[in-house]
Order: structure tokens, then C-alpha cells, then sequence
């Protein structure tokens, strides 16, 4: 399965409440809030909401609550000049232990793929009668133009010693950010395809290396060196001694884009930390009306880039043609 870009896989939320004064009650004026996250995204028909309700656990401490504070029973909408839609409440088992067991609610559309340029809202009608709000304007720029972008790997030119990626947008705007990702596509056997990620760079440490991302930039461009591109094809296979297990089809640079809301989000929560954690009064950005949260937008371009025969045949792999096209 591809693991694509994705900023709202697991949200967990922490409030914190913390005082100097012995004979203060941090509860005393704890009120319930809400919070309304949906992230649409571009390039699938699924797509999901969740709404959670703050709290304090015992001894102010957010671990000592067991029960997920999943709001079920909601009605929430999404409208455009096009249509109107009601998502669906629904469940997935996690796959690794969590305090709240071993499912994972949600909401969610499966027959729904957003329009960047167009305008959306979204509005949540809670149990309580609250009714949560948001709306975002159209993300212009999703079209993306390719220029200088490698097209075959590795370069026929043997003084070129990496390989970039450029994109372009009509309307530009120094508002948008993006998160961009290389992926070599292969199969094992008769597995499905999967996506192997090609790291900016490799690092060491402790005599094991971890490869290093680039992360939310406004730069429209990007470069790869051969030698780490070379690495993670060996990285693909490395605890498979049988080579020829492995079908390698191509690899396929992907950008993310995000809408204006989205990216204010992101920089205001996000990137304070690994997990998102909100401290009552805390100064985040968000766009929903008589809540917290987010709703925003997220728009992809992908680009294909052919690895030759012989390049795939040096590992060991089995070489297939069938990578695709660039056709977005």
C-alpha cells in the first residue's frame, strides 16, 4: 500500500492545566470545547472528519484517560456550488496498542474527491446542539508544470551527479508551502506495489543510518544526489539476501501543497513537536467557528522518472517498464 503525504493520519490531543497557587482549582472553569479536524485531500475519494472533546485527566495528567474522547453521533456536511454531502461515522482496528484500544473512530465519505479551485464549508452538528463551522477558499496552482524535471535515471550525462525536480504554479502566491517526496515503486514476489522513500540524505549514528526528509518549504524545486539514490535502492532490499524476490517498475516524485488554513495550522501546532498538544489558552491557529481544530486542503502533483534496465538489473532486481506515465 502507498504510504502517501499525509498530516492527519492520528490526532492526539493533551490539555494541560497548571497552576502555582496551592488552593486553585484547575477544573473550577473547565469548559467543554470541541474540536473539528478534516483535511480533504486531492488525490483519493476517501475522505475522513473527526471531533473531539477536550478533558483533564485524573492528577492533571491526559494519560490517565482510557476512553477516547471521540464525539459520536454528529451530523456533519460538506457543501460546494456543486453538491452537498453527509459523511458517515466508522471505525478501524489500530494496528498498534493505544490507551484507547484497539479501535480508532472516525468520519468519513468514500465517494468524494475535492475540486482545488473550488470553495468549500463544512459545518458539525454535535449531540449538544453546538454547531461547529468552517470554510475554505480555492487553491489556485494545483496544476502542476513540470520543467526541468528528471525524466530517466541514471543521467545520461556522467558529470551529472544528481538529478532535481522543479514544479511551477499559475498564481503563485508566497502563502503556499510544500512537502515534497521521492519514491522508488517495487513489488516482492507477487505482492502488491509498494513505495520505497528516497531520503535527502542519508545520515549515521551508531553504526545504523536513518535517512533525513525535507519538510514543509516554500521552495518550488529539489534536488537528489545519485549516491543516495543508488543507497536506498541497496537500503530496498536489505533484509532480503534474494534479490531477485524484488520487481523495481520506476520511481515517482510527489508534492504536497497546502491551502493557506492548512499551512497557518501546520506552522502554529505542528512543528512545535512531534504530537499535537494543545495547552488550555494556548495561541494556535485555527479555523473553526465556535471550536478549535482545523479544515483545510491538500492538493498533489506527481511526476514519474523511468530507472533504466540495466541501472535496476546491477542491484539484482527484476526490471519491469509498467511504472506509469506522468499523467498529473
Amino acid at each position: 500500500m502507498k504510504k502517501r503525504i499525509n498530516l492527519l493520519l492520528l490526532v492526539v490531543i493533551s490539555l494541560n492545566f497548571i497552576s502555582c497557587e496551592e488552593d486553585f482549582n484547575p477544573y473550577a472553569e473547565l469548559k467543554d470545547e470541541y474540536h473539528l479536524y478534516c483535511i480533504l485531500r486531492d488525490d483519493t475519494n476517501f475522505q475522513t472528519a473527526k471531533i473531539i472533546r477536550s478533558y483533564a485527566g485524573e492528577n492533571l495528567s491526559p494519560d490517565s484517560l482510557t476512553e477516547e474522547p471521540f464525539v459520536e453521533r454528529a451530523r456533519i456536511w460538506i457543501r460546494s456550488e456543486e453538491e452537498q454531502l453527509v459523511f458517515k461515522e466508522g471505525f478501524a482496528e489500530r494496528n498498534n496498542e493505544n490507551k484507547y484500544g484497539n479501535t480508532s473512530h472516525y468520519y468519513y465519505l468514500d465517494n468524494f474527491r475535492p475540486n482545488p479551485n473550488l470553495t468549500y464549508e463544512i459545518e458539525a452538528v454535535l449531540p449538544n446542539g453546538l454547531r461547529l463551522t468552517s470554510s475554505i477558499e480555492p487553491t489556485p496552482a494545483v496544476q502542476f508544470m513540470w520543467v526541468n524535471s528528471q525524466k530517466i535515471f541514471p543521467p545520461a550525462d556522467l558529470t551529472q551527479t544528481a538529478i532535481s525536480y522543479q514544479w511551477n504554479q499559475s498564481n503563485i502566491d508566497d502563502d503556499f508551502q510544500y512537502i515534497a517526496r521521492l519514491n522508488i515503486i517495487y513489488s516482492k514476489e507477487n505482492s502488491p506495489k509498494e513505495y520505497f522513500p528516497v531520503p535527502f540524505i542519508y545520515m549515521m549514528e551508531n553504526d545504523s543510518t536513518y535517512g533525513i526528509y525535507r519538510t514543509l518549504s516554500p521552495d518550488n524545486f529539489i534536488s537528489f544526489r545519485n549516491v543516495i539514490i543508488n543507497e536506498a535502492m541497496e537500503k530496498l532490499s536489505e533484509s532480503e539476501p534474494l534479490k531477485n524476490k524484488f520487481t523495481v517498475y520506476g520511481m515517482e516524485f510527489e508534492v504536497c501543497v497546502l491551502n493557506r488554513s492548512l499551512n497557518n495550522y501546520y506552522q502554529s501546532t505542528i512543528l512545535r513537536g512531534e504530537t499535537i498538544s494543545l495547552v488550555l489558552n494556548e495561541n494556535y491557529y485555527t479555523n473553526i467557528e465556535n471550536g478549535k481544530g482545523i479544515f483545510g486542503l491538500q492538493a498533489f502533483g506527481t511526476f514519474k522518472t523511468i530507472l533504466t534496465q540495466s541501472y535496476v538489473n546491477s542491484f539484482g532486481y527484476n526490471y519491469s517498464s509498467t511504472g506509469g506515465d506522468n499523467e498529473r
